[in-house]
């Protein structure tokens, strides 16, 4: 299957939204359908070799409140047409 990096993901943001909404790690992780507390813990902190799938991000920003792509790190600045926004990866590694 097919996962982001866990580099890819803006950890401190789901953190902080997380904390913004009021719930703990076991609670979100409840409502996302992930699993367990360590599970979130494990990608609030980027362990090691740790990656999630396209879904389980989707569940992520549902719980959280906001767009999927918000929760990944820019890819790089966007060049050209004027439009000064910035692309992020939506592309999953192998």
């Amino acid at each position: 299957m097919s996962q982001y990096k866990i580099g890819q993901i803006r950890r401190s943001l789901i953190r902080a939204l997380r904390e913004e909404h009021g719930l703990t790690q076991a609670r979100a992780a409840e409502l996302a359908g992930i699993g367990s507390k360590q599970r979130w813990c494990n990608i609030e902190r980027g362990s090691n070799g740790f990656g999630i799938c396209r879904s389980t991000l989707e569940r992520i920003a549902g719980v959280l409140q906001c767009a999927p792509h918000d929760l990944l790190e820019p890819l790089m600045p966007a060049f050209g047409g004027g439009s000064g926004g910035v692309r992020y990866s939506l592309n999953r590694s192998a």
